[in-house]
């Protein structure tokens, strides 16, 4: 609790929300809750969250569109952007960041942004969702780190008035020596990947193995979904039993050529 009460101070630091938007009214509305942020009195962490994202500014977008699609079925169209300018921090497509709180979990949520855009006049994120322990069916075990967090295959959209603070979410060596001088609180780790169907959480080369994760080319992992891991399986079985009919054939020939010799 001590660590989320300080997490909800440090974004009081980030004032009411974009400059257009600091108004008189809005200052003093910030200041008055903000002095009762968890460890006074009169405000709860939820509380905070709940007034903060209520309040969110609509947020901007930095740089030029980057692409756009088009449903003719729906009429629904969509421009993406690479960047997005929100209550005085950035946020960039394969970054990561945290999402304000949901019931019954006190704790932001962390995921990484696959895609910033907008629709009907609303901006949007698209991410994949790192699970915190206590999200798991074994729930926050002894040995679970209150800084660890598992990469998992939900994929998901949401208003960007959810977005609370960027994050980072790095290996348990980086994080090691990062929080020996560093406190930032929205830094995290991974080493392990939650299955929603396995309902189990997996070590990397286990998830790799099992058609969870695909290792990316510049450094990383990547979750397949349900439909992509289905199909990568079944070219897994494909090959080997491809590889398997070869073999036999090679068995055959040479028992053959033994045979006539």
């Amino acid at each position: 609790e001590a660590e989320v009460d300080l997490f909800y101070e440090r974004l009081v630091e980030f004032g009411p929300g974009d400059e257009a938007d600091d108004s008189e009214t809005q200052l003093q509305h910030w200041n008055e809750f903000a002095k009762a942020i968890p460890g006074r009195t009169g405000l709860t962490c939820r509380d905070f969250f709940r007034r903060m994202v209520v309040r969110s500014p609509h947020g901007r977008w930095i740089g030029e569109p980057v692409r756009e699609t088009h449903d003719p079925k729906t009429e629904v169209t969509r421009t993406f952007y690479d960047q997005l300018w929100l209550r005085k921090c950035a946020y960039r497509v394969g970054e990561c960041a945290l999402f304000a709180p949901q019931p019954p979990f006190p704790k932001p949520h962390v995921a990484r942004i696959e895609a910033l855009f907008e629709e009907d006049g609303q901006k949007y994120v698209s991410c994949i969702w790192y699970w915190l322990p206590e999200e798991t069916k074994e729930g926050r075990l002894p040995d679970d780190h209150h800084k660890e967090v598992f990469l998992s295959e939900l994929r998901d959209e949401a208003r960007i008035k959810l977005l609370v603070g960027p994050a980072e979410v790095v290996s348990r060596q980086e994080y090691d020596a990062r929080s020996k001088t560093d406190s930032d609180l929205s830094l995290y780790w991974f080493s392990k990947f939650y299955s929603m169907t396995m309902k189990e959480r997996l070590a990397i080369p286990d998830a790799i193995a099992t058609g969870h994760l695909v290792a990316k080319e510049g450094g990383g992992f990547e979750p397949l979904s349900r439909q992509e891991r289905l199909r990568v399986m079944i070219e897994v079985q494909l090959k080997e039993l491809d590889r398997m009919n070869k073999r036999g054939k090679k068995k055959a020939a040479a028992a053959a050529a033994q045979a006539n010799s």
